[in-house]
């Protein structure tokens, strides 16, 4: 049995796997980086638990507070500067803004994503 009980996921248990489901279909990724907007209360929270358990977590600090770029520095995010290089280096974007933004955000990556030619996985968290 694979990992998590799962046949489909072999045996090794250095990587970590995330199962998403499209249509009824599911596909795994393996996530070593996660990109997460914004480092705020709660995403700087989510970061910094992924974090602790192994996985490089970025972010993009432009237009962000102080007290955000704190936060992420606190808790081990790295700035890698613009969304599109948040978009280019990680495996999954958790997109964890207040839901008035959360719209807009998504269709921001979207363009990232058409414009670098990138294949991420996105989560949309609100």
């Amino acid at each position: 049995m694979g990992i998590g009980g799962h046949p489909k996921l072999g045996s090794a248990v250095s990587d970590t796997f995330v199962c998403i489901c499209v249509l009824k279909r599911e596909f795994f990724v393996t996530v070593k980086t996660v990109g997460v907007m914004s480092p705020g209360d709660m995403g700087s929270g989510v970061g910094g638990v992924l974090v602790r358990n192994g996985l490089r977590v970025i972010t993009s600090l432009q237009g962000r507070s102080e007290a955000s770029s704190s936060r992420a520095v606190e808790q081990g995010i790295v700035d890698v500067g613009s969304l599109d290089d948040v978009v280019t280096a990680s495996d999954l974007i958790l997109s964890i803004l207040v839901p008035s933004e959360a719209l807009a955000f998504a269709e921001s990556v979207g363009e990232s994503i058409v414009r670098t030619s990138s294949q991420v996985a996105f989560a949309d968290c609100n």
